[in-house]
């Protein structure tokens, strides 16, 4: 069995939502609305995040970025689990419409190895734009569903682990599913009766996943 995890990054690895601090720290505009669009199927995620960053984009990479360090705590048990796939030979992946500039902070700083597939913020002609993970939009709701698609089709078996609405396709196309306890992606699963486990630590997960590779 080839195993894969796949992660969320705002709410999963970190407890804080950092793109939505952010938000709430540099804008005062209703950008929760673009949120309630995504739900409804008027916006798609990616679209949703651009049109969000445009509220900020005025900030600059550095200001943000210092502004986002505050919010990266990690998850407990989180540097244990990247170990352990690590050493066992797991993909570590993480899918978030979150910002490069502080996952990559985050990474770099405890040297994490790690796929990321997120949005990259580009300084161009002294303004920043926003580019999202390319996928085929006419098959999946969003890049995240893409990614374990694409894991599937390559032979693996991929372990989905996430908090939010946005994971939920990801999580139906998923092997295994671990969601945030009390969060919208545990919500959500349990409403589609979908097959997942709660958790509040990566210890729960790395448990579980020895337990399967014994």
């Amino acid at each position: 069995m080839r195993l894969v995890s796949i992660l969320d990054f705002d709410g999963t690895i970190v407890y804080e939502d950092v793109f939505e601090r952010l938000l709430d720290e540099f804008t005062k505009e209703d950008w929760r609305y673009y949120d309630y669009l995504v739900e409804r199927g008027e916006l798609s995620l990616e679209e949703a995040v651009n049109r969000q960053f445009q509220l900020i984009s005025y900030a600059g990479i550095d200001r943000l970025l210092e502004a986002s360090k505050k919010y990266l705590k990690m998850r407990s048990g989180f540097l244990d689990f990247a170990d352990f796939c690590y050493e066992n030979n797991i993909d570590l992946v993480i899918a978030s419409a979150g910002l490069d500039f502080y996952i990559y902070y985050l990474l770099n700083s405890h040297d994490i190895k790690a796929i990321c597939h997120c949005m990259h913020v580009l300084e161009e002609d002294g303004k920043l734009k926003l580019i999202a993970p390319d996928f085929d939009r006419s098959k999946f709701r969003n890049f995240k569903q893409a990614i374990v698609k694409e894991y599937i089709n390559k032979g693996y078996s991929p372990i989905y682990i996430g908090d939010g609405f946005n994971d939920f396709w990801a999580a139906k196309e998923a092997w295994l599913v671990f969601a945030v306890e009390n969060s919208v992606l545990e919500k959500k699963c349990a409403d589609a009766r979908l097959r997942f486990k709660s958790f509040k630590h990566f210890s729960e997960i790395k448990q579980l996943l020895l337990e399967i590779l014994s």
